[in-house]
């Protein structure tokens, strides 16, 4: 019979303690708790901090922000504010899983950045270009480019336009 296992998880910012009781030895473990609640555990150098996995809600590209729900995330959607999750790593059809990177250093062969550039969603593209109040509803910062084909992802808070 397996040994019966205890999990007490307290809610904090982003690290959250979780206690395993595993043959009466108390067990501390941190994990970083991503969108959705995905569960992924630093300490462990085959699991990416920066790459979590969310079920497509519609068909997207390489390169396309998503939101924690699977959806092309669309500065003028005031339903994706503050549910960005962050760039799809590959091309994904419906139900499909997406490989969606939350930070770091990403690279999509696709783009044509200029180094030093901000980028925002604007819409349901990066653009350089910030949204304004007659195209969205909210701006989007989603990081920096550092190569045409490179940018480091900085999701920051979204401000309503």
């Amino acid at each position: 019979m397996p040994p019966k296992i205890k999990i007490r998880v307290n809610l904090g910012p982003n690290i959250t303690p979780i206690f395993v009781k595993l043959k009466k030895v108390p067990v501390l473990l941190k994990v970083k708790v991503g969108v959705r609640g995905i569960v992924t555990m630093p300490n462990n150098p085959s699991v990416d901090e920066n790459m979590i996995d969310i079920v497509a809600a519609e068909d997207v590209l390489a390169g396309d922000v998503i939101t924690s729900d699977g959806f092309i995330a669309d500065s003028n959607n005031l339903l994706h504010r503050g549910r960005i999750a962050g760039i799809a790593k590959s091309d994904t059809l419906t139900g499909f899983t997406i490989p969606v990177q939350t930070g770091g250093k990403i690279t999509i062969p696709s783009w044509s950045w200029t180094n030093g550039q901000r980028l925002f969603l604007n819409q349901k593209q990066l653009n350089p270009i910030p949204g304004n109040s007659s195209n969205s509803f909210f701006l989007q910062s989603m990081g920096l480019a550092t190569g045409a084909q490179t940018i480091i992802i900085e999701v920051e808070e979204s401000i309503k336009l």
